[in-house]
């Protein structure tokens, strides 16, 4: 490689160049400089020979496709869009971080979610990401929340985010011994929260991506009102999960949603599932639902409580 860039760029020798170019990749197709000899060929031929130089161009954005190079020769004008993508979604996390720090959580979680599915490929993702995920403890629940920071750190291990939600989850155990400390293992009659809607199911017997899809369309068909789908294994050894729907601020708003969800989840079958529980739950009672793993007992409570 070294000695195609001294013909090229010391003595000026271009078919030289090509030929150490060439010979580099036909005798080390593994070499560590295989992109950078692909590019410099690309742009050797590229005055002499465009169908060397467009196959040439082309094996970077087959093997490399992902790399800002790639991407570039791709849209000549990526680097400027992505740019201005990135200070879009600045403006749309601002806005969403206001009404958190207002402490409007459904407005900001509404916000995020709306930002995360209209932009990809921008640097400033995972410090939206992360902020969605912090939003799912005062939203949904802190099981939810764990399993977010938990999604967050897999999926960016190196971002310096990463660090900050290793030490967000190290505070869950207290948190929760502090939201449910004074429970006794029994569920909250605190109905002044947030709530939301859930339901079991067999994951033997269902796709959990495909419920979800589902209900994403039975929702986005239905109400103006933006509602979100998550998904939490509730028992590994039985295979149960859990998918819920959030946010409804007041009690008769979710009980008003299940009993319509009910109606749906029965087109799809699921009531032949002996797995199958639909119910409204508080954010507290989501949580200890997840601690103490008593279904029938919450199927109990929820039955005087709800309906």
């Amino acid at each position: 490689f070294k000695l195609g860039s001294i013909y090229r760029f010391g003595l000026e020798q271009n078919q030289e160049a090509i030929n150490s170019y060439e010979t580099l990749l036909a005798k080390y197709p593994q070499t560590t400089h295989r992109i950078d000899a692909l590019y410099a060929l690309y742009t050797l031929y590229e005055p002499i020979d465009s169908n060397e130089s467009n196959r040439y161009k082309q094996m970077i954005i087959d093997e490399f496709p992902e790399t800002i190079m790639a991407k570039t020769l791709i849209n000549p004008n990526y680097l400027q869009e992505k740019a201005a993508r990135n200070r879009a979604l600045q403006l749309e996390y601002a806005g969403a971080y206001e009404a958190y720090e207002s402490g409007d959580y459904l407005l900001a979680d509404q916000k995020l979610r709306a930002a995360l599915g209209s932009f990809e490929d921008v640097d400033f993702l995972p410090t939206v990401e992360l902020l969605a995920a912090i939003l799912k403890a005062k939203t949904e629940s802190i099981v939810s929340y764990e399993q977010a920071l938990n999604d967050f750190i897999e999926k960016y291990p190196e971002e310096p985010q990463a660090n900050y939600a290793k030490s967000l989850l190290t505070a869950i155990d207290p948190a929760k011994q502090e939201r449910l400390g004074n429970l006794n293992n029994e569920f909250s009659e605190d109905f002044q929260q947030i709530h939301l809607v859930a339901f079991t199911f067999s994951e033997e017997s269902f796709d959990k991506d495909s419920l979800k899809t589902q209900l994403d369309k039975f929702n986005e068909e239905n109400f103006k009102t933006v509602l979100f789908s998550g998904y939490v294994n509730f028992d590994t050894s039985s295979k149960i999960g859990v998918i819920y729907v959030n946010s409804f601020k007041v009690k008769s708003a979710a009980e008003s949603y299940r009993a319509l969800l009910e109606k749906e989840l029965a087109k799809l079958g699921l009531q032949g599932d002996s797995n199958f529980h639909n119910f409204a739950i508080s954010q507290d009672n989501f949580t200890q639902l997840f601690q103490n793993k008593a279904l029938d007992q919450y199927l109990t409570f929820h039955q005087k409580f709800y309906k």
